[in-house]
């Protein structure tokens, strides 16, 4: 894992928050997040790693604290990006502890993937209305299954606690999922997808 940081300050604040959620883990579950190649990153540095489609990107991460892209590449080799929008999580000054959740759920949407379903096509019939239905239970599916991961890592209250500030905040986009992500995190419902890597 490759940590590249606007700052000193920043660098260090993600190591000991990944150092922090590390030693929450089974020894397996360890070994897949220190071995799998993940870079991570802030919101002040990421365009500097991941230019192709900025904008989409940034608007995902930006939306939040943090985001997660797929297969990029980055001096030759591929990766997993990690942005933690630093912005927001100085700006309503998250805790350690709620940083860790924040990043464990980061983490989670790459080690605890939701059953894929099937995308409605137009071609099929879908009307428009149907198609941004469906698109908003896949959001809606990711983000909580990604919140999940921050239970199997126990940092589950600090994710609750960040989210709470945000709903809080002037800044708050999207106030119904992040409400029913708190209630799911609340619930005693499990959400364990296809954790990747892990036997």
């Amino acid at each position: 894992m490759k940590v590249i940081p606007s700052s000193e300050s920043v660098k260090n604040r993600i190591e000991a928050s990944l150092l922090r959620i590390i030693n929450n883990c089974g020894e397996h579950l360890k070994k897949q997040i220190v071995s799998l190649p993940i870079i991570v990153t802030d919101d002040k540095k990421a365009e500097e790693i991941y230019s192709d489609n900025f904008n989409l990107f940034k608007k995902a991460y930006s939306e939040g604290f943090g985001g997660v892209k797929g297969n990029i590449t980055y001096n030759g080799n591929k990766y997993h990006l990690i942005v933690l929008n630093i912005s927001n999580i100085e700006k309503l000054h998250l805790t350690d502890q709620e940083l860790d959740g924040v990043f464990s759920h980061e983490l989670g949407h790459i080690f605890n993937e939701n059953p894929k379903r099937e995308m409605p096509s137009i071609l099929k019939g879908n009307t428009m209305n149907e198609i941004d239905n469906a698109k908003t239970i896949l959001l809606k599916e990711a983000e909580v299954y990604a919140d999940f991961f921050s239970k199997l890592t126990l940092t589950s209250d600090g994710l609750i606690s960040s989210i709470d500030k945000y709903l809080a905040s002037g800044i708050c986009l999207n106030r119904d999922l992040f409400t029913e992500r708190v209630e799911k995190l609340n619930s005693d419902e499990e959400f364990i997808g296809s954790l990747k890597f892990v036997n």
